[in-house]
């Protein structure tokens, strides 16, 4: 009789360590997948903040450049206007040093750094919540999640809103 109560006593010991490592596991795997969620949304937001200030600031630089090179033209135009021919020829032009390109080039990489920085984001994420539900369906896990009431969660898709960039627009002048 003690012996059956013992026996007893080692199973329910066993079946109680057997749900209290599978409910932390699967607390930590729920962990991961939610702060991967967060870290989507960082990059989504860094996206935000980022790409309209940036082609804010390249655009005011090109117009910058734009007025620099208008008032150039048009003090060559004046200059040539009123000087004889001769002197014309002996003059070295100077123009200024243009720089509009090179924020250009750096918006590109930025914009390119940026999405992947989503990218790799939403991949992590999505494996987080693979390796998640995975275990939530997975014997013997089924049984702790079923009793602890865990749920699936979502996988991130392509035709999410938030998976499509801002489109950067350039003011016209």
């Amino acid at each position: 009789m003690f012996t059956s109560f013992l026996i007893f006593l080692g199973l329910l010991a066993a079946l109680l360590v057997f749900f209290v490592v599978g409910y932390n596991r699967l607390v930590r795997l729920r962990n991961k997948a939610q702060t991967a969620s967060s870290d989507v949304d960082v990059q989504l937001q860094r996206r935000h903040d980022l790409v309209p200030n940036l082609a804010s600031t390249v655009s005011g630089y090109a117009g910058h450049e734009r007025g620099t090179m208008d008032e150039v033209t048009e003090a060559r135009a004046r200059g040539l206007g009123q000087r004889p021919a001769a002197g014309i020829l002996a003059d070295a032009e100077s123009y200024p040093t243009l720089r509009a390109e090179d924020g250009f080039t750096q918006l590109q990489g930025q914009l390119a750094g940026t999405e992947q920085g989503v990218a790799i984001a939403r991949q992590a994420y999505n494996d987080a919540v693979l390796e998640y539900n995975t275990a939530l369906q997975s014997f013997p896990w089924v049984f702790v999640a079923w009793l602890a009431s865990f749920a699936p969660m979502e996988l991130v898709h392509a035709d999410d809103p938030a998976a499509h960039a801002p489109a950067v627009q350039f003011a016209s002048s």
